[in-house]
C-alpha cells in the first residue's frame, strides 16, 4: 500500500443505546439512520482508503462535557494524523472554515458539502452565496 495515495475519510456515527439510564458517554445525538435525535454514543472515525483497502487510522467516542470540545473541534486533531493522502472527505458537519483552512494548510484538497447559505470567494473578487454561483462543466 502506498499511504501517500488514497483518501482520508472523517465520519461520525451514532451507536444507539435507547435503554441506557446512566451510562458514561451516552448523550443525545442526531442519527442519520433514524432521522431524529436519539440516545447513544457518538463515534468519530478516521479511515484511509485507496479504493480497495479500508484502514481505520483513528477513532474517538465523542464526549459532550459542559464547555468541552464540539464534535467538529475533534476533526482538526484527527486530520493531522501524518498521512500524506492529499485529499480529505467529510460531511458538511465538519466543513467549518477553521477545519477547511487547516486541511488546506497541509497542502491537501477537501471534498465536502457546503450549506447553501455559505459565502465563498472563488475568484477573489468578493464573497457570494454558494447557491447563487454557476458550477462550470
Amino acid at each position: 500500500m502506498d499511504l501517500r495515495k488514497g483518501l482520508l475519510i472523517l465520519d461520525d456515527t451514532t451507536l444507539d443505546k435507547p435503554y441506557a439510564r446512566k451510562m458514561d458517554l451516552v448523550t443525545y445525538h442526531w442519527s442519520g439512520k433514524h432521522q431524529r435525535v436519539v440516545k447513544g454514543f457518538a463515534l468519530l472515525t478516521l479511515l484511509w482508503t485507496e479504493g480497495q483497502s479500508l484502514i481505520p487510522c483513528n477513532f474517538r467516542v465523542y464526549d459532550k462535557p459542559q464547555g468541552g470540545k464540539t464534535n467538529s473541534r475533534y476533526a482538526p486533531e484527527s486530520q493531522g494524523s501524518g498521512l500524506c493522502t492529499g485529499v480529505c472527505a467529510m460531511d458538511s458537519w465538519y466543513s467549518a472554515l477553521k477545519n477547511l483552512k487547516l486541511i488546506a494548510s497541509f497542502g491537501w484538497f477537501f471534498l465536502t458539502r457546503l450549506k447553501r447559505n455559505r459565502l465563498v470567494n472563488p475568484d477573489r473578487v468578493g464573497n457570494r452565496l454558494i447557491s447563487k454561483l454557476e458550477i462550470p462543466q
